[in-house]
């Protein structure tokens, strides 16, 4: 069960979780956009919501339609939805169309799964917006989720920053999380070129779900956009 706290958390921040987590390039953007546009603003959208997907997909934490309950594969490709800025997965194009009337207690339903499949791994001692040591039991963390990723946050005005500047508040906790996952990076080597890191000035980082990627340059990120497994993989064995 998703916790008052969050829903009210969740909530503030729906209307603000268009902007893309990484900005990295599109993919698997079957299921297209929710909603229509025309001309520029349609070609637009659709290029906004490829971003959301592909930065999105690799946190998407359920395995099930949220509409149907049945598995996403059962009937072929999951359709990828953007909906408030959040990728919604379901099965089926029938699923797509009972998307809208259900869309707050889907977003719901993905806030807690996100929380109960990143928690634990979440890798932070301190509060990413203000630097702080996280609360104990008489002052415990807030618990958000911000464009699909789990945050633990030390109070209410941090999550509280994310309704007044989402770009500002998701690039600090952005920052946080690679500092801190640099310090146990298993790789070496450039996973695209073979590289060694450092060899061609100051690696470049990219956050792929829940796990740091760094390149030799960013040519090799776009290498990476074109298939980010193969070359997560490369880095971690348990990244399938």
């Amino acid at each position: 069960m998703i916790t008052h706290k969050l829903r009210l958390i969740a909530v503030l921040g729906l209307a603000f979780a268009g902007l893309s987590w990484a900005g990295l390039g599109a993919q698997d953007t079957g299921g297209g956009a929710f909603g229509t546009a025309g001309g520029g603003a349609k070609k637009a959208a659709q290029s906004d919501d490829a971003t959301v997907i592909f930065d999105q997909l690799p946190l998407y934490p359920m395995k099930d339609c949220p509409v149907s309950g049945k598995p996403l594969r059962s009937k072929g490709d999951p359709v990828n939805m953007v909906v408030d800025g959040r990728l919604i997965r379901v099965c089926c194009g029938g699923c797509k169309k009972r998307v809208a009337a259900q869309k707050e207690a889907i977003i719901a339903q993905l806030d807690a799964a996100a929380v109960k499949a990143q928690k634990e791994s979440w890798p932070l001692s301190i509060c990413p917006i203000s630097g702080g040591e996280l609360g104990g039991e008489d002052d415990p963390p807030i618990d958000v989720v911000w464009g699909g990723r789990y945050v633990k946050l030390c109070c209410n005005k941090c999550a509280g920053m994310y309704a007044k500047a989402p770009a500002k508040a998701r690039a600090k906790v952005e920052t946080a999380l690679r500092a801190k996952l640099r310090e146990s990076y298993p790789g070496k080597v450039c996973p695209v070129s073979g590289e060694t890191l450092g060899s061609m000035g100051e690696p470049v980082e990219v956050l792929y779900g829940t796990h740091l990627v760094r390149f030799c340059c960013e040519g090799c990120v776009k290498s990476y956009r074109k298939d980010p497994k193969k070359y997560v993989a490369k880095v971690y064995a348990d990244c399938k």
